[in-house]
């Protein structure tokens, strides 16, 4: 903090430095947990970018207010990191947690919840509920179960395991009605129709997406029935292409055009480390259009995923040429090319992924 201060008293600007990775000052502060430093620079005027937004750091500070503010900011919700999502991380907090009122916490939550948190997206191996229950946390677990939260055989066993009275009570908590939607005067007046209508089909808010004018993102809560398939079909009629950004599926991309190689341009998809560049990955998928028209559900960084239309007759040679184009789909995949096409032959989709 010294040396902070100094370096402010000096003339440096906080807020808009950045290092040789593009992050700034409050980012690389808050991943070093260098806390009182990333609270002095939020003291400082300024708007916060989406690589700012980290609501997990702002859950495990314990500060309601900078949760707030996180969220009005357009922090995603649901953004799993290694201490699991926002509200998981509330629910179960790791030790590292600063000290504090566990109200903090419950509020946290609750505000969570309110702006469309989903209550089951927790860590890879627990819920925001299971993790609750493990805790002792008798309060989050009525939170979260009037909130809907789903309910295992297993949390049951865990909360029976436990022996602990109140968490055993709490798991009798019913799930309150669900809140109506916001009504379209709530609504930020820059989502277009479109986009609204996906926000409930996700159940979740938009929130515009870096680097990609007009476009949105979302995460899909686990209580929807969403399959992007069917709802890429009904958001082209107008004007929106709709893919998966994520390997599962639970966070959806809506970009304003119909032409899907420009999702693979806006994600700039690439196998770098294979000599594959975004450009060559974008012709080697209109040539496969041509060939075997398919369409395209799933777009990322590293990876492209969708359906043929018809199945391939062929699943060898295209197997063969699939490899050649991305060799990890059978080298960390299938293991062999045969195995490729005889999944190729039986599910008629694919998938790529350049490790």
């Amino acid at each position: 903090m010294k040396a902070y201060r100094a370096a402010l008293a000096r003339g440096a600007d906080a807020v808009s430095a950045r290092n040789f990775e593009n992050k700034s000052a409050l980012q690389l502060a808050m991943e070093r947990d260098a806390d009182e430093i990333a609270m002095a620079i939020l003291e400082l005027p300024m708007k916060l970018s989406a690589g700012e937004l980290n609501l997990v750091w702002a859950v495990l500070m314990r500060r309601p207010d900078l949760v707030r503010r996180f969220i009005e900011a357009g922090a995603d919700l649901n953004i799993r990191t290694g201490f699991g999502t926002p509200l998981s991380a509330a629910a179960s907090p790791p030790r590292s947690v600063r000290p504090g009122p566990a109200e903090a916490l419950i509020e946290i939550m609750q505000m969570l919840i309110d702006a469309g948190a989903d209550v089951n997206a927790g860590s890879t191996v627990d819920s925001p509920l299971s993790g609750a229950i493990e805790e002792g946390n008798a309060d989050a677990v009525r939170l979260l179960l009037k909130a809907g939260a789903k309910v295992t055989p297993q949390m049951k066993q865990l909360a029976a395991e436990m022996k602990d009275a109140d968490v055993i009570a709490a798991m009798k908590t019913k799930p309150a009605p669900r809140r109506p939607a916001r009504p379209k005067s709530e609504r930020a007046v820059s989502r277009p129709k479109p986009i609204i209508e996906l926000e409930k089909l996700c159940g979740t808010t938009a929130f515009p997406l870096d680097g990609a004018a007009g476009a949105f993102s979302l995460h899909v809560d686990s209580r929807k029935k969403f399959d992007v398939v069917k709802v890429q079909a009904r958001l082209l009629k107008h004007g929106y292409f709709i893919f998966a950004m994520n390997h599962h599926g639970t966070r959806v991309a809506a970009l304003p055009t119909t032409n899907p190689f420009a999702a693979i341009e806006a994600m700039g998809t690439n196998g770098d480390n294979h000599g594959i560049h975004n450009a060559d990955i974008i012709k080697w998928m209109r040539d496969l259009a041509k060939e075997h028209p398919y369409t395209l559900t799933g777009v990322g960084f590293d990876f492209l995923s969708g359906r043929f239309k018809t199945k391939p007759k062929d699943t060898l040679d295209l197997a063969k040429r699939m490899y050649e184009f991305c060799s990890d789909i059978v080298d960390q995949g299938t293991d062999t090319v045969e195995a490729l096409a005889a999944w190729l032959k039986k599910s008629g989709e694919f998938y790529f992924w350049w490790d």
